[in-house]
This record gives C-alpha cells, structure tokens and sequence, in this order.
C-alpha cells in the first residue's frame, strides 16, 4: 500500500514538473485538449464504438458516386431494393445495364425522384398565385375585331 502511495506521489510530482515548464497559456490549452477528448469519448464511448462510426461513415461513402447500385440507391432515397426494382421495371426511372445484367441508376435521377410530387407551403402557393396574375393580361380591356366572335 505504501510503495503505490510513493508511486502516485512520484506521477504527481513529474505532472506537477512538467505542468511548470509548459507555462499558463500551454496549460490551458492542454486542459482544453483533454476536455475536447473526454467529450469525444463521451459521445462515442470506446474505441469499439468509434471504428464502427467509422465503419458506418466508410459504408455512406458511395453517395459521393455519380452511379450507383440498387442496394445503394435504396438506401440513398430510403426504399427497400425491390421498390428500387419495381421503378426500373415500371420504367419509372433512367436506368443502365452495360454488362446486362447489373443495374446502375445515376444519383441525380434519384434526386430527381425525390423531388417529384411536390407540396408547395401557403407562402409560396400566395407567391405563385401572384406571380401569374401578374403575367396575365387585364380581362376586361380585350378589343375585339369587327365581325370577329367574341
């Protein structure tokens, strides 16, 4: 019990050392280091845990390619792969076979998808609303030609 006793006062005195020659402004950044890391460990756990966030991040890579697979376009748009299936057979989507049996779908084809069937807000259905009575012309002002049918 003694001899840790001597030994954690040893570590206290080579900190205490070591924390003189760095001065105040190197102490506190240290502080902030460790405070920054004990954070990171918080959030992530151990290091188990953050290689599989890494793993996880590695995985979602692929959303960075111009084409992609049917696995990878499920989980772009979130639908399972036989949705992604159905809407190349439907031929609801542009797709590609080059070797005839894979198929790839371009990742700006299925932005596009998830842009369809738009639901525009109150705001901008009164904006559009004022755009176009803005570009049609007055009703009541119409001239008409003779003998032309009104």
């Amino acid at each position: 019990m003694t001899s840790e006793f001597i030994a954690t006062l040893q570590r206290v005195e080579n900190v205490s050392h070591l924390l003189s020659k760095m001065g105040e402004s190197t102490v506190d950044e240290a502080v902030q280091r460790i405070e920054s890391i004990c954070a990171f460990m918080e959030r992530y756990g151990d290091l188990g845990e953050i290689f599989e966030h890494f793993k996880e991040l590695e995985s979602k890579l692929f959303m960075c390619r111009e084409m992609l697979t049917v696995e990878e376009a499920a989980e772009y748009i979130g639908v399972s792969k036989s949705q992604i299936y159905l809407m190349t057979s439907n031929r609801e989507i542009t797709h590609f076979k080059p070797r005839g049996k894979f198929i790839y779908i371009e990742r700006k084809e299925l932005d596009d998808v998830l842009r369809r069937n738009v639901i525009y807000s109150k705001h901008e259905m009164s904006r559009r609303a004022a755009a176009e009575t803005m570009m049609e012309p007055p009703k009541g002002n119409r001239k008409t030609r003779k003998g032309a049918e009104k």
